[in-house]
Formats: structure tokens, sequence, C-alpha cells
């Protein structure tokens, strides 16, 4: 149960509810009861109130939501990014062209490219990419600055989750049934060559990005503790939001709060070491919109010498590519 949008007041009955939602619970309750003008009608009276005042709460924007109703967050949340009109849909229409920044696309497309003219790449006993395979992906994709540099400083042999950009990769293309893992040997399905084409460009980027944020579990990109799933749960806020204030350059931490939900950010652990929240935003989520070519990156001044910060803001295509479509209250 989510604490934002209410279905059913008895949802906020029971002592192993969180305290928030017990007062959101018990304030509600109250309301009905001052709408029925007197303590307390008949069982009837007191559920047709409650249903109004429900209703108020679920359809008035609130501050801690962004700015948005419970219903509006609902309705994001609970959209399945594909049927037309919804409340978050991705344009897989876009020609190759318009996804020139896309370096995860790219890298797809070289990936599949490579595995049909080879007839499959061998996998190592472990399930991974063979070194021969993983030193042809490293030298022919497209990498950030100083990637290929920084990798081989410190290996000489570089096995796939070395690479992990590389590594993350094969995953996407495995979950979405691109590749598959075939008696000892990756190679491109039936659908993954067919979305080689130019044509396809939009579609398998689209796709990827849908396999990324709604099937691979994102904590795998950081593995820090806590696994925090509300951040999984609640990514098309985020993709929202950050539609919204993203134009300007902001570091991770300043996100954090326009981004996240309050929910979310308690799942969060403070620690004076380190702000945890903002290094998972910035792994689950941005990094993420800067493989897909809809986020950018810059290194800033940090705190220490010699240790950099980043700051992030949405690229042009970020708003050509995802579209939101919410009620209006």
């Amino acid at each position: 149960m989510n604490n934002f949008y209410v279905t059913d007041i008895r949802h906020f009955e029971g002592p192993n509810l969180p305290r928030p939602a017990r007062q959101l619970g018990q304030g509600l309750f109250e309301k009905a009861v001052d709408r029925l003008g007197r303590e307390l009608g008949s069982l009837d009276e007191l559920q047709i109130a409650l249903d109004t005042v429900t209703e108020d709460y679920n359809r008035t924007p609130q501050a801690e939501l962004g700015g948005l109703a419970p219903l509006q967050v609902h309705q994001l949340l609970s959209a399945d990014w594909e049927t037309p009109a919804g409340a978050l849909t991705l344009d897989a229409t876009l020609g190759i062209g318009e996804l020139a920044g896309a370096r995860e696309l790219a890298n797809a497309r070289i990936f599949l490219a490579a595995l049909r003219d080879a007839g499959g790449a061998r996998a190592t006993s472990a399930g991974n990419l063979n070194r021969k395979f993983v030193a042809e992906m490293v030298e022919a994709m497209v990498w950030p600055p100083r990637f290929r540099d920084d990798l081989y400083e410190y290996k000489k042999v570089v096995n796939e989750e070395d690479a992990f950009p590389l590594h993350v990769l094969r995953l996407l293309l495995e979950l979405a049934r691109l590749v598959r893992r075939r008696k000892g040997v990756f190679g491109a399905t039936r659908r993954g060559v067919e979305l080689l084409a130019d044509e396809r460009a939009g579609d398998l980027s689209a796709t990827l990005f849908r396999v990324q944020f709604r099937e691979m579990n994102l904590a795998y990109l950081d593995r820090f503790a806590p696994e925090a799933p509300g951040l999984q749960h609640t990514i098309p806020f985020a993709l929202y939001r950050f539609a919204l204030v993203g134009e300007k350059w902001a570091k991770a931490e300043r996100l954090v709060p326009k981004l996240m939900l309050p929910s979310v950010r308690r799942e969060m652990t403070p620690s004076e070491h380190s702000d945890l929240a903002a290094l998972v935003l910035s792994s689950r989520l941005l990094w993420p919109l800067e493989r897909f070519g809809l986020a950018e990156t810059r290194e800033v001044r940090g705190k220490r010498p010699n240790f950099p910060d980043r700051e992030y803001r949405k690229t042009p295509l970020y708003d050509r590519f995802l579209r939101f479509n919410l009620d209006s209250f």
C-alpha cells in the first residue's frame, strides 16, 4: 500500500501501520465526521462522508508530491508505458538521427550486429561474455571520455563485469529477449535482428528503456544498501519531475528532494560519510538516463581537492522521448 493515494479508509487500520499512514487515516475520518455535522450518523451516512473526503483528498495537489494530486501520482505509477495517451508513454517512432546521442542504443546495435555477423559468441563457464568478445566490444562501442583509458589502467585482461556498462547492456538485451544464451553461446534472437534495422531504432531504444526501469532490479546498478525498492516503484514520478526541473544543471543531492517522494527518502539511512540518497539517485536514475541520451553530465569542483562532483541536466531528447498525460483537477 502506498501512503499517498487512498482507496479505502480501512487500509489505515491496524497497529502495524507507519505512523504517517495512521495519522492520515485518522485525519480523513475526522473530516468525514465533521462533514456529517454531528458526532456520528448512520453507518451509510458515515461511509458516504468518508468517500467524499477521500475523493477530495485524492484530487487535491500536495506540495510533497511535487504539486501533483495523489490520484495523478497513482496514474503515473500504474501506467504501463505503452498505452496510447497513458500517463507515461515512450515515443518509439523516433528516427535513428534523432537518437544520435543515445549511447545505449548505439552500443546495443553494435552488440547485436556483432553477434549476428559472427554467428554468436561463446559464453564462459560463469555464463558471461568471453574475453575476446569483451575486448572487441570495448574497442567498438561508444563510451564516455576516458572510459577505455581508465579501464586498461587497472586491468590488463578485461572480463565482462570489469566493463560494467557492457555487462549491464548484455543483461538488458537478455531481459528484453533480444539476446539469448543457448548451449553455451550468446546469440541474437530473431526479434533482436529485426530491431537492428535503422527504421526500428526508436522501437529498440524504447524497449531497452522499459526493461531498464521496469524489469531490471535497479539496485544491481550499484549494490548499495539499502535496496530501496520504493525508488524503483516510483521511477515514473521521478521521470515526470525531472521533465519539469531538469533544464538547469544540478548536483544529485539538490535533485533528491525534487525527484524522490518522501516515502522513498525515508528508506535511505543517513550517514555522516555520504549522502546515500544522492548516490542511489545518481546510479539508479541519472546514470541510466545519461546512457540513453536523456541526461548529460559535467564535472564541477567538489568539496575535496582532486574529487570533482557531477552535475546533471536533461537533454532535448528527453521531452521528445518521454510523454506525460495526467488528468487535471
